[in-house]
């Protein structure tokens, strides 16, 4: 009978099923909800920013107007002006030292102080003949009067002219001699650099904002815009749609803001003050509100989730390796450790598991140490034989033996044969001294020397030997034996198969507290395969390889003698020799003790 298949939930998707349920939905209802109210607070604070914004702009120009008109009109109704304005005299030289000394620092001043300020003074006197500042025309003169006599304020406003390639807002006012009877003797005219007044509406406007001034006549004061024809073009928008809030130009949707500019003293009324705010920012901010609402809240509910799947996959985790371990351990591997940590149920679980899998070990373990050390007296046995028949060799007799067979060759005139006989005992002589396991850097050289002399013996002027050490390594302390293996390496697996002279080149330098030794050949390299074999030999000298029996050696040599702090690196390539690097700390210090 077949069993019915059951569908298993991860004991994470459970928590995280029941997490999405429980907290997840509810939460994003009620950001959805809280986020729309947020909305419609934003826009409103948007508006009240904005409206606030339009009534600054409408102070700061008020105010900034007012003091040049009032600046203006004193100097221009200042006694001394009146007085020169009066004076009928036809002495010329009279009229112009009080000219000089009474009115002309007054004009200057007030250009000194508004440096854009255009300033003009009509004047019917024909005996006004000093300055451009006056401009003694009879007809403009009553021109000006005539206007000013249904003004209502202090200044009359007489919109925009052009002059000399500059926008001028222009005023002007009466100049009145009140102890001759209040008779206009001269027309105050001042035109306001509009450039000075924009750069008011720049500093106080919000970015992207269009501002647009007009008077009582829709005539356009001031605009940000920079171009007479879009500003009549947006005027004619604006005056079609006087009550809308929300108005279409240059394919935008605008939010106005209106406010009205009055100053009765001043002769100001009915002045329009309106912004333009693109409806896509006010409802941009709205809008970064609710996306950042959902952001965040988001963010935090997949924070949530995110503790919560990494809480749930800690517990599933460590309940999956207690049953990885017991499945290993009935497998038959009895020293799988049971990485169960805590301070919970599964912890104990796991202790008590474990000390029953020690108990077992233990047991196992007698019977296996019980064949071990019988084994190892078996090889000892080996050893101990083998260390025999080798100190059976009488190293005299190899010694007296070379001796005769060296004199043998000079008696027969063989000079360079015998010098080699030399050279090999007292080399072999020196292999066979171990009372140290280490020896000083320049005698291991001369060891050197002494091989690569006896090989020059066989391949003549084939191969070469180039040493570079410098004196102050000459006392460092390494390994006895452990340059010639690799020499030798180089000599007959490098360089014995190649065609023309070969080189060998050792190099010994300090850097610190480490020594390094490189040789290199220029030999027939070895193949990719040939070199992971090697490394993977040196990697492992204690295996049982049966080549490179030296260089394992050497390996091994150094990995009990330092601890793992030396290093034996190898570079080959076909064709382009072949390189040792060995890296131990630097030391003056013979190891006696093997």
């Amino acid at each position: 009978m077949n069993k019915k298949k059951t569908i298993r939930f991860p004991l994470p998707m459970q928590m995280s099923l029941l997490y999405i349920s429980i907290c997840l939905l509810p939460t994003l209802l009620l950001c959805l909800y809280f986020s729309d109210a947020v909305r419609i607070l934003s826009i409103t604070e948007t508006k009240e920013i904005y409206r606030y914004s339009v009534e600054q702009v409408g102070t700061n120009l008020n105010e900034k107007i007012t003091e040049i008109a009032q600046a203006s009109f004193a100097v221009g109704t200042n006694q001394a002006v009146v007085s020169y304005l009066s004076d009928h005299t036809e002495d010329d030289y009279a009229l112009y030292s009080t000219y000089i000394s009474t009115v002309h620092g007054l004009f200057e001043q007030l250009r000194y102080r508004f440096q854009n300020l255009r300033i003009h003074i009509y004047t019917a006197n024909p005996d006004i003949k000093f300055s451009g500042t006056f401009i003694r025309d009879d007809t403009q003169f009553r021109e000006h009067a005539a206007a000013l006599e249904d003004a209502d304020g202090l200044f009359a406003w007489n919109g925009i002219r052009r002059e000399f390639g500059r926008d001028y807002l222009i005023a002007s006012t009466p100049i009145k001699d009140y102890p001759m009877g209040g008779e206009t003797v001269g027309i105050l005219e001042i035109g306001i650099d509009r450039e000075d007044l924009v750069a008011y509406i720049d500093e106080a406007a919000l970015s992207d904002v269009i501002v647009l001034l007009r008077d009582q006549n829709d005539r356009v004061l001031l605009s940000n815009l920079q171009d007479a024809q879009r500003e009549q073009e947006l005027l004619q928008v604006l005056q079609a749609s006087q009550e809308n809030d929300i108005v279409s130009w240059d394919g935008k949707s605008y939010l106005v803001f209106r406010s009205g500019i009055e100053n009765n003293y001043l002769g100001i009324e009915q002045w329009k003050n309106e912004h333009l705010v693109p409806l896509q920012i006010v409802e941009q901010g709205a809008h970064d509100i609710k996306v950042t609402g959902f952001v965040v809240t988001g963010s935090l509910a997949l924070i949530a989730l995110t503790i919560l799947m990494l809480f749930s996959s800690k517990l599933t985790r460590r309940l999956k390796l207690l049953t990885d371990a017991m499945n290993h351990i009935e497998a038959g591997h009895n020293d799988v450790p049971i990485p169960v940590t805590g301070h919970d149920e599964i912890y104990d679980l796991g202790m008590h598991f474990e000390k029953m899998v020690l108990r077992i070990r233990y047991l196992m373990n007698e019977v296996y140490e019980n064949e071990i050390k019988k084994q190892k007296l078996i090889n000892e046995q080996k050893t101990i034989r083998l260390i025999m028949l080798q100190n059976q060799i009488n190293p005299h007799y190899l010694f007296n033996t070379m001796e005769t067979i060296r004199m043998n060759l000079l008696l027969k005139g063989d000079a360079e044969t015998a010098g080699v006989i030399r050279v090999f005992a007292d080399s072999f002589r020196e292999m066979l001294d171990d009372s140290t396991l280490t020896c000083r850097l320049d005698e291991e050289l001369e060891f050197v020397k002494k091989y690569f002399l006896i090989q020059k013996y066989r391949f003549e002027e084939k191969i070469d030997l180039t040493i570079s050490a410098d004196g102050s390594v000459m006392k460092a302390v390494i390994p006895k034996f452990l340059l010639q293996p690799m020499v030798e390496n180089s000599i007959l697996h490098g360089l014995e198969q190649k065609t023309g002279n070969g080189m060998v080149f050792v190099q010994v330098v300090r850097s610190d507290a480490v020594l390094h030794i490189r040789i290199k050949d220029n030999g027939i390299g070895m193949s990719d395969a040939e070199l992971s074999t090697l490394r993977e030999s040196i990697a492992h000298p204690e295996e049982g390889w049966e080549e490179h029996y030296a260089l394992r050696n050497i390996a091994r040599r150094l990995s009990l003698l330092y601890n793992g702090a030396a290093l034996l690196e190898l570079e080959s390539a076909a064709g382009c020799g072949t390189h040792f690097h060995v890296c131990i700390p630097y030391s003056e210090e013979q190891i006696t003790d093997r």
